[in-house]
């Protein structure tokens, strides 16, 4: 009572292949976007966290927070009976065994396994004179870490970290091989191979793990 009115909104979904066109908010960082649940639109969303989870045989996952600085009030919460239906393509699905990663044959080669990417967004609150609640939001950091699993460890990292020398990127496909997004998940050469760990049970395979961090802002 009496503070700003706001709200938190967080969803997790699967990816097809043509998601970029549906989440262009995984990309435009300084942008806010409408998000409709049920017939209410919440107005001025911002992106805090996205992830992406890929594992073999399974639909890569998506995860995203917002905050809404306009939420819709006094209405109620109901579905949306117009919205068009939309036929399922399980050919479209962006399965973890049909990525591929690029330029990480430095740091962890083989067999990947596993790959975890993090984008976080820090945003400061915009106030006008007089208001109560927040107009905008500006953009102050951005920081992205990207953990790949693999059988193979190529190469111990100093005190200060490796710096990659080129991109590291993972190419989200479907089964037909084509790219949804070609560029969506990116670590730009000079970011810092922060952390890593390498373990092997009897019987078992080496198991290793890179962490990449970059600050993009």
């Amino acid at each position: 009572f009496g503070a700003p009115l706001s709200a938190n909104i967080s969803f997790s979904c699967v990816l097809q292949r043509d998601f970029a066109n549906a989440f262009e908010f995984f990309s435009e960082d300084t942008a806010f976007f409408p998000i409709q649940i049920g017939n209410n639109t919440y107005q001025k969303c911002y992106t805090n966290d996205i992830s992406i989870s890929i594992a073999p045989y399974v639909p890569v996952t998506l995860d995203a927070s917002f905050t809404c600085l306009d939420p819709p009030t006094d209405k109620q919460i109901s579905g949306d009976a117009t919205l068009p239906a939309i036929s399922p393509d399980s050919d479209k699905l962006v399965y973890g065994h049909t990525c591929s990663v690029e330029n990480m044959g430095n740091v962890v080669g083989d067999v990947q396994s596993q790959i975890n990417y993090k984008k976080r967004n820090s945003r400061s609150p915009i106030y006008t004179l007089g208001s109560v609640s927040a107009t905008s939001m500006l953009l102050s950091a951005t920081e992205e870490e990207m953990s790949i699993t693999s059988t193979g460890l190529n190469n111990l990292i100093n005190f200060s970290g490796d710096v990659l020398g080129s991109s590291v990127k993972v190419n989200l496909s479907d089964v037909t091989g084509l790219y949804g997004e070609p560029n969506a998940l990116t670590m730009a050469a000079g970011a810092r191979v922060a952390t890593e760990k390498y373990g092997v049970d009897g019987g078992g395979t080496v198991q290793t793990t890179a962490t990449i961090k970059q600050v993009t802002l």
